[in-house]
């Protein structure tokens, strides 16, 4: 094999790896971002669950005072599991 057919394999390979190198760079730059919108979404979700929590107990205790039943939880509200 020539030498200038080995030099163009060698550049076609270094353009290959530089290619695939680039795609997983912004992939993994893609799920950085991703990653931290939702680490951002979850913390206003868990706020606002902590917020409904806060109101639901003042409201049993509101309806309690008042002598009136409380309705049931939904059902899974309760559950633990992940």
């Amino acid at each position: 094999m020539s030498p200038e057919a080995i030099l163009a394999i060698l550049s076609g390979l270094t353009a290959l790896v530089t290619a695939v190198g680039t795609i997983l760079l912004n992939r993994q730059q893609r799920e950085k971002k991703n990653m931290e919108q939702l680490k951002k979404d979850f913390a206003v979700l868990q706020k606002r669950i902590l917020a409904y929590q806060s109101w639901a107990f003042i409201l049993q205790q509101e309806l309690a005072k008042r002598n009136i039943d409380v309705p049931p939880a939904p059902v899974g509200l309760d559950d633990e599991e992940d």
